[in-house]
């Protein structure tokens, strides 16, 4: 029994710092994650800005049209037209909403496993993690 338990206190060293590495290359893992998946936001984010530059004129273009299709100088078809093309700058801009918000979710849950990785090796290893 007490050989067992030498042998046991022996090996838990190793263990504890196979665990210490462990934790610290998921770390870096997620912090490069995290890196990539905020890149990835920036892209979304800057071509929302081109697409809602192209609503503003679709807009104008489509109040233009319903103006000048009441006057009779504009045909239902032309309306429709444009009205068309204003749908779908608008859809476009908010599918790119939608992709802009799943990946600052998706940043979102990566953030809350590292946090949680941290406070699992300051907890595991008696280490002072600030966050």
């Amino acid at each position: 029994m007490r050989r067992a338990l030498t042998q046991q206190r022996d090996l838990e060293p190793g263990q504890i710092s196979l665990e210490e590495a462990t934790t610290a290359s998921e770390q870096k893992r997620l912090r490069e994650c995290i890196e990539r998946l905020n890149e990835e936001c920036q892209a979304p984010g800057d071509q929302l800005s081109m697409q809602q530059g192209r609503v503003e004129p679709a807009d104008e273009q489509a109040g233009l049209a319903r103006d000048h299709a009441a006057k009779g100088y504009l045909t239902g078809v032309e309306q429709r037209r444009r009205e068309d093309a204003r749908l779908g700058q608008v859809q476009g801009l908010v599918t790119m909403y939608q992709r802009l918000q799943e990946k600052e979710a998706e940043v979102s849950t990566v953030i809350s496993f590292l946090v949680a990785l941290l406070a699992y090796g300051s907890l595991a290893f008696g280490v002072s993690v600030c966050t």
